[in-house]
């Protein structure tokens, strides 16, 4: 009986590694699947607070800042 409990634990705890790691592929397999989503979501909700030059670089160039301010009428194109 002290031999198959001594078995027992010895090979639970020769595959605790294993079984670590597999786990952590499992979850990080399962939330790989909602990165996309998440990378564009915080990209939404972010997008205004960035600052407009790098707005311009992350979006590749189509971001444009206003044109209109408070102490002109009108900013041309730059």
């Amino acid at each position: 009986m002290t031999k198959a409990v001594y078995a027992k634990i010895w090979a639970s705890t020769a595959q605790a590694t294993h079984r670590r790691n597999y786990g952590y592929y499992k979850l990080w397999s399962n939330l790989s699947k909602w990165a996309p989503f998440g990378f564009f979501t915080i990209g939404w909700f972010f997008f205004p607070a960035i600052p407009d030059g790098w707005k311009k670089f992350w979006s590749l160039g189509i971001w444009h800042s206003h044109r209109l301010c408070m102490d002109q009428k009108y900013r041309p194109y730059e």
